[in-house]
């Protein structure tokens, strides 16, 4: 997970006052793959991520720091796949500026 994400992500979770074992549980996760996804110890599926912010009352929005702009996009399994085997060949540290443009983009159809 990229550092901004799980930012947000450990945030919430301190606010929160959640324990690891209660986020496994909700999530139907074990502990180990929790501890992965929220300290960036692999990769993070958008479901995976919606469904973080879901259990912690995040707004997704937050996560992305993108406070104004609608972000609420559909993604097929078929597209996810193609975005993410592009994103796994951008640096991790660029990869927040790849996903800010995506999302952009988006929202720049959407209002066509």
């Amino acid at each position: 997970m990229d550092d901004l994400w799980s930012n947000a992500i450990k945030k919430a979770i301190a606010d929160a006052g959640i324990t690891k074992e209660i986020l496994a549980n909700k999530l139907a996760k074990s502990e180990t793959e929790v501890d992965r996804l929220i300290n960036g110890k692999g990769r993070i599926s958008l479901e995976e991520l919606y469904q973080l912010c879901s259990v912690l009352q995040l707004d997704i929005k937050e996560v992305f720091n993108l406070s104004n702009k609608d972000i609420g996009i559909l993604v097929t399994d078929d597209l996810q796949a193609k975005v993410n085997e592009i994103a796994r060949n951008i640096p991790s540290q660029k990869r927040p500026y790849f996903l800010r443009a995506l999302l952009f983009l988006a929202q720049c159809f959407r209002d066509v």
